[in-house]
């Protein structure tokens, strides 16, 4: 989820033995040059998208003009396929691919990743993972929609 103009990771499951990059429950990550951070400002309204894009600006200015370009790039993509895709530059050797979850307009948005080493031997398999992580992101949205407001 997001905190401030970062992306902070509230779960995570580790199955990749050969990813160095583990994130931990509490690790944050910056929003423009991670999959998982574009995922998040692409779950958000355009108005919201903006102010928190002018946020970073203000509070990250050295970053934020290639960071901003990282966007762009993944813009395009996300438009086309649903996902953002990140390989470097923030983890040089990392490979991710991320989507934002399909909330109830009340909750702030959240999203998934998926990463894998450039240098393990299925990292070629990463995109397969797209639609089976597309599905994950609905099914959770789904369960929060259904959710009761009290227990969210």
């Amino acid at each position: 989820m997001r905190e401030r103009v970062k992306a902070i990771y509230i779960d995570t499951v580790r199955a990749d033995l050969f990813n160095p990059y583990l994130p931990d429950i509490g690790r944050v990550s910056p929003l423009l040059q991670s999959a998982i951070g574009r995922a998040l400002i692409f779950g958000h309204p355009s108005a919201e998208k903006e102010r928190l894009l002018n946020r970073i600006k203000v509070g990250d200015p050295e970053n934020f003009e290639a960071g901003l370009s990282l966007l762009k790039d993944d813009e395009a993509l996300f438009a086309r396929t649903g996902y953002c895709r990140a390989r470097g530059p923030w983890l040089s050797d990392i490979d991710a691919i991320a989507v934002p979850l399909p909330l109830p307009g009340r909750m702030s948005p959240v999203a998934i990743n998926c990463s894998v080493a450039m240098s393990a031997p299925h990292v070629a398999r990463l995109v397969e993972a797209v639609d089976a992580l597309k599905d994950t992101a609905r099914q959770i949205g789904d369960a929060c929609s259904r959710a009761r407001p009290e227990r969210l």
